[in-house]
């Protein structure tokens, strides 16, 4: 019984996973598409452009994890996103990076090593006055990922999923991308501050969220990349899935 169980979550997770690709890749032709369309406004070019990257970054994440399950037979539980390029805002180099998990014994369940997921760890490019804003000296560099746990309705079940986060970010483009994603006909940031509850992630997918994704905002409900705006300042955090549980 448990032998099917597991399988069926498997294959609900592959086909929520493709699911994402589709949407991101649809996203992400619409971003290239109007990237080349011209016009005066080269700042709104430059915005279009490296959101089409981001999303072509974030599909590339979830095939290179996706492959490392179904070829490597890499537990959910064991994969490390361990590197040495996201640092603090201080350029303090983290010993322990956000996404180390103990449970890798191997370099095959490294989504950043070619035995893996073959992937890099991406640094969000850009003007950093419009890009992005600073934050704390603790927290990581503007640019600079997290690899975090978050519970999110209508995303899943109510075990946290495995996220990806880039924080401090101009709204302007958390706004953009979730009109290219869908989330909202009307851009959610003019209107709408929140801070969901997230955790970092180690190799656990358990923990305490005090607030769920979806349930005070039903427009992020189902929604595995978006967009929200600090309740404390007025800068954005991006988020998309990685892992659905």
């Amino acid at each position: 019984m448990g032998v099917m169980l597991t399988r069926k979550n498997e294959k609900g997770n592959v086909l929520f996973l493709i699911l994402i690709a589709v949407v991101l890749f649809a996203a992400l032709s619409y971003a290239v598409t109007q990237s080349t369309r011209g016009g005066n406004n080269t700042n709104r070019e430059q915005i279009e452009l490296e959101v089409s990257e981001l999303l072509q970054y974030f599909t590339s994440l979830n095939t290179a994890i996706l492959r490392m399950k179904t070829t490597n037979g890499v537990d959910d539980t064991e994969l490390s996103f361990a590197n040495a390029v996201w640092v603090l805002e201080d350029g303090t180099t983290l010993a322990n990076p956000p996404g180390h998990n103990p449970n890798c014994i191997n370099t095959e369940c490294e989504v950043f090593h070619p035995d893996g997921g073959g992937m890099y760890p991406k640094i969000l490019s850009g003007n950093s006055d419009a890009w992005f804003d600073t934050g704390s000296t603790a927290q990581n560099a503007p640019g600079h990922a997290k690899i975090q746990l978050i519970t999110h309705t209508g995303v899943g079940t109510s075990t946290p999923n495995l996220i990806i986060t880039y924080a401090y970010l101009n709204p302007d483009y958390c706004g953009l991308i979730n009109k290219k994603l869908g989330v909202t006909e009307t851009d959610i940031l003019d209107t709408k501050r929140m801070n969901p509850t997230v955790q970092n992630f180690s190799g656990e997918y358990t923990g305490t969220f005090t607030e769920d994704v979806g349930v005070e905002e039903p427009e992020f409900a189902g929604k595995p990349t978006f967009g929200v705006r600090f309740t404390n300042r007025n800068v954005c955090k991006l988020f998309h899935t990685l892992v659905v549980k």
